[in-house]
C-alpha cells in the first residue's frame, strides 16, 4: 500500500528529485505584510482561489476541524489541482484561519478534477474521494498523533448495477457524499451514466466500516430529472429510460434543510450562476422531490456565481452548524475573484436551517489574489530607491461566449508601493490597475524591468497573449516612473503566443539582453546588439536556449525565465517556473551561451499548475528572494535559508537535552519540555547579530533572542503551550511548551 507520511515542518515545501544535492535551500516567507485598502492583509502570500473546493479536515491532530482546499482551475489546458491547507485557529463562534503551506505537501500528488474529504472508514478521520476516469479514485487517512499518511484504499471505486461496475462519476461533476441512510457509512448520489438527466443512488451495504460495498439501489433518486439542456426541473418524473442524453454538469450536496432529518438536495449547473434547492417529502432511500427553489437561498440573497456554482457544507466559524460556502466549479471559466460566497447558518444543530450570506470573499479576501495567472516583478516606481511590487495577470474573467466557447478576460497591473525598508519590506496597494491595462484590450501581460536608453531609470517590457512584446519608455518625471508606449510591436518580435519576457546581460558586455519564454516550451534568446542608449534585439541569438524544452506531448511547457546570481557565489543561474508547479535552477550559463545548460537544482513548490518567477533583493541580505506568481491569481515569497530544510522536528526527538556538540555549532535547550522558563546553550554560534527564532508549527516566527554569550535563561510564559521550532544560524531545534 502506498503511503504519504507527514512531519510537522516549517513552511517550507519540498525539495524534488534525484538530482545532485540540494543547493538553493529556498524556503517559504510568509512574514512580509500586505496592506490594501488601508488595512493589512492577513494571509496575502496564500496564493487566491480560482475554483476551490473545501473540506474539513483535522489537520494537525489538535481535535480541530481545519480546512483542505483542492483548487481545480485551469485555462491553460493543464489542469492545475492546487491544494492549500488553512489551520483553524479560531474559537466558538468565530472565524480564523491561518495559511499552512508546511501542510500542503503529504497529500497525495495525482488528487485530480475534484476531492472530497468524508469519513468512509467510521474512525472519525477524514479519508480522500478524488477523481480516476469514470468514477472515484479514495484514499484512506491512516494518521496517528503525530504524523499525516494516506493509503490508497482504491483506484477505482466498484460497485453492482447488473454486475461488477464502478461508481460513475463525470470528471467536471461533484457527487454527493452523505450517509443518507443513517446506518453510519456513506452513500453516494451521481448523475446517472446512460440516462444522465437523472439522479441514482449508491447504496454501501458494508458490513464493517473498513471497506465499502455499493449497489446501485435507486436509478432516479427522488423522482425527478434535469432538462439535459438548462437547469429546469421537471418533479414527479416517470423515470423512464428513453434516448440517453450527455450530462453537462453538475454539483450535488444532499442536505436537511428543514430538519425533519431527510436529506434535501441543492443542485449546481454547468453554465449556470445560481442554485437549485429540492424539498424531499419521501424518505433517503426512496426520496420524493415535491417542491423546487431556483433561486437557493430565496428567502435572502441567492447564490449568484458564474458559471458552475459548486456548495459545501461545513462548520465555518466553530459555533458547532454547519455552514455553506458556495465557489465556482468550472475550470477554465467564472468568477476568479470574489468566489467563495459564505452563507452562515442561523439556525440550530438538528433544526430547520437560515443560511445568510456574509461575504463572497471568505478566506481569499486576505490574500493577494489578481483573478487568473499572477505574474510579479520588482522595480523602483516611486523613485525612492527601494524596490516595489509589480503584479500583472492573465486576466480578471470577464464573459463567456456560449457560441464560440471562448471566454473573455481583462488584464490588469497592480502596483504595490513598498513602504517598508530594505531590512523589512512591507507593500502597500496603490493601484490596482496601474497604467490603466484594463482599456488596453491586452490579456496576459507579462512585464521585465530595465534601463534600455540609458538614462538610469527602468524601461518596461510586456509580452502579451497574440505573441507581441511591447516597449514602454521610462520618461521618470521628479524620480517617479511615468511609461509611455512606444513600440506595440517590438522589433517585429513574433514568439507565437504567450510570450515571457526577461531583461538580463547575459553575455556580461554591460548592455542587457532579452530572454523570452514561449508557450510551446523553449526559451528565446536575443542579444543586445545595440548600445547602451539605444538596445537592438533585431536578431535571435538562439532559440532553444540551453539546449532545454520544457514542453510534454500534447502539453504546452510555459517557462517562464529568471536569471541571476541567486547566492552571490559568482555564478549565473537560469532559473525556471514551469506549469508542473515547479522551480528549476541551470548552471553552466557563463560563456555557454549556445551549449547546453546543466540542471542543478529543483524544488517543487505547489502540487501541481502553472507558475511565475522575478527576483530581487527584498532584505539586506547578499542573496536574491523569489517572487512566485500562481495560475490562481495569487503569489508567495521565497528566501535562501538552509536551516529551514535541514531540520527534522520528529527526528530532533532523538535527541537528548543531556547531548553535547564539543567540536561543531550547537543549540541546547533545557528543560525540554518546558512551561515557564528555560535555559539556552550555544557552543561557537556567531556571536554580535546572531538572532535566535522562535517558530510555531505553521512556521510563523513568534520571538527573537539576541545570542550575545553562551549560555541565556529565558522567561517563554508569554508563549502559548504547543510544539515550537527554534533557529539560530543553520542549527535548529525542537522545543515543547507544557
Amino acid at each position: 500500500m502506498k503511503c504519504f507520511t507527514f512531519l510537522i515542518g516549517l513552511t517550507t515545501f519540498f525539495a524534488s528529485g534525484n538530482l545532485q544535492s540540494q543547493h538553493f535551500k529556498y524556503a517559504r516567507l510568509d512574514t512580509v505584510s500586505v496592506e490594501k485598502n488601508n488595512l493589512p492583509l492577513k494571509m496575502p502570500w496564500a496564493g487566491g482561489f480560482n475554483a476551490p473546493q473545501f473540506s474539513e479536515i483535522d489537520i494537525n491532530q489538535d481535535g480541530i476541524q481545519d480546512l483542505f482546499v483542492f483548487d481545480r482551475s485551469s485555462v491553460f489546458s493543464i489542469p492545475g489541482n492546487n491544494i492549500k491547507t488553512f489551520i483553524n485557529t479560531g474559537t466558538a463562534g468565530t472565524i480564523s484561519y491561518e495559511r499552512t503551506p508546511a501542510f500542503d505537501k503529504y497529500f497525495p500528488d495525482n488528487l485530480s478534477e475534484y476531492a472530497q474529504l468524508r469519513d468512509f472508514n467510521c474512525d472519525g478521520k477524514a479519508d480522500i474521494f478524488s477523481y480516476a476516469p469514470g468514477g472515484f479514485r479514495v484514499y484512506s487517512n491512516e494518521s496517528s498523533s503525530s504524523d499525516l499518511t494516506w493509503g490508497l484504499y482504491t483506484n477505482y471505486l466498484k460497485a453492482i448495477i447488473f454486475g461488477p461496475s464502478g461508481v460513475y462519476n463525470l470528471s467536471s461533476d461533484i457527487a454527493g457524499i452523505e450517509d443518507l441512510e443513517n446506518d453510519g457509512d456513506l452513500d453516494i448520489l451521481t448523475f446517472n451514466i446512460g440516462a444522465a438527466t437523472f439522479i441514482e443512488m449508491y447504496q454501501n451495504e458494508t458490513n464493517d466500516c473498513d471497506t465499502m460495498q455499493f449497489v446501485r439501489r435507486n436509478g432516479c433518486w427522488g423522482k425527478f430529472f434535469e432538462n439535459a439542456l438548462n437547469d429546469s426541473i421537471v418533479l414527479n418524473a416517470a423515470c423512464k429510460r428513453g434516448r440517453s442524453f450527455r450530462h453537462a454538469g453538475s454539483t450535488i450536496l444532499p442536505i436537511d434543510i428543514d430538519g425533519n432529518g431527510i436529506h434535501d438536495l441543492l443542485l449546481g449547473d454547468v453554465d449556470n450562476s445560481d442554485v437549485t434547492m429540492l424539498m424531499n417529502t419521501g424518505n433517503d432511500t426512496s426520496a420524493f422531490m415535491s417542491s423546487v427553489d431556483y433561486k437557493f437561498p430565496s428567502y435572502d440573497t441567492p447564490v449568484d456565481i458564474d458559471y458552475f456554482p459548486a456548495p459545501f457544507h461545513l462548520d465555518v466559524d466553530n459555533d458547532g452548524v454547519k455552514d455553506l460556502i458556495f465557489a465556482r466549479n468550472d475550470r477554465n471559466k467564472g468568477q476568479d475573484v470574489d468566489n467563495a460566497h459564505f452563507y452562515k447558518n442561523l439556525g440550530t444543530a438538528g433544526g430547520p436551517t437560515n443560511f445568510n450570506l456574509q461575504q463572497t470573499d471568505f478566506l481569499v479576501g486576505e490574500m493577494i489574489d489578481v483573478g487568473t495567472m499572477a505574474y510579479p516583478a520588482m522595480t523602483d516606481i516611486d523613485g525612492d530607491g527601494d524596490q516595489d511590487l509589480i503584479i500583472s495577470n492573465f486576466g480578471y474573467f470577464d464573459d463567456y461566449d456560449f457560441f464560440t466557447f471562448q471566454s473573455a478576460y481583462i488584464s490588469q497591473m497592480a502596483y504595490f508601493e513598498n513602504t517598508g525598508s530594505d531590512a523589512n519590506p512591507a507593500f502597500k496597494l496603490i493601484n490596482d490597475d496601474y497604467l490603466n491595462f484594463s482599456n488596453s484590450g491586452l490579456v496576459n501581460i507579462v512585464p521585465t524591468f530595465g534601463d534600455l536608453d540609458g538614462d538610469g531609470d527602468d524601461d518596461m517590457l510586456i509580452g502579451e497573449v497574440n505573441g507581441s512584446i511591447r516597449y514602454y519608455r521610462n520618461d521618470a518625471v521628479g524620480g517617479v516612473s511615468n511609461y509611455v508606449l512606444v513600440d506595440s510591436n517590438y522589433f517585429g518580435l513574433n514568439i507565437q503566443t504567450y510570450p515571457m519576457p526577461f531583461l538580463y546581460d547575459m553575455d556580461a558586455d554591460g548592455l542587457l539582453d532579452l530572454l523570452v519564454g514561449r508557450r510551446e516550451g523553449t526559451i528565446h534568446l536575443y542579444l543586445n546588439t545595440g548600445t547602451s542608449t539605444s538596445a537592438d534585439f533585431s536578431k535571435l541569438s538562439n532559440n532553444k536556449l540551453g539546449g532545454l524544452d520544457f514542453s510534454a506531448p500534447g502539453a504546452p511547457g510555459f517557462p517562464h525565465p529568471f536569471v541571476g546570481d541567486l547566492d552571490n557565489s559568482g555564478q549565473t543561474i537560469l532559473a525556471v517556473a514551469n506549469n508542473k508547479g515547479e522551480l528549476l535552477f541551470y548552471e553552466g550559463i557563463d560563456n555557454n551561451l549556445g551549449g547546453n545548460f546543466t540542471r542543478k537544482d529543483s524544488l517543487k513548490v505547489i502540487h501541481d499548475g502553472r507558475l511565475s518567477i522575478s527576483g530581487a533583493l527584498l532584505f539586506d541580505t547578499d542573496s536574491l528572494d523569489l517572487l512566485i506568481g500562481q495560475e490562481t491569481g495569487g503569489m508567495f515569497l521565497m528566501s535562501l535559508d538552509s536551516a529551514l530544510f535541514d531540520f527534522d522536528p520528529f527526528l530532533g526527538d532523538t535527541v537528548s537535552s543531556e547531548e553535547v556538540y564539543p567540536n561543531e555549532q550547537g543549540l541546547r535547550i533545557f528543560p525540554n519540555p518546558a512551561s515557564q522558563s528555560l535555559v539556552l546553550e550555544t557552543r561557537r554560534i556567531t556571536r554580535n547579530d546572531e538572532i535566535l527564532w522562535f517558530y510555531d508549527i505553521t512556521g510563523r516566527p513568534v520571538k527573537s533572542v539576541r545570542l550575545d554569550r553562551d549560555v541565556i535563561r529565558l522567561d517563554i510564559k508569554d508563549l502559548p503551550k504547543g510544539i515550537y521550532i527554534l533557529q539560530a544560524g543553520s542549527k535548529t531545534q525542537k522545543l515543547v511548551i507544557e
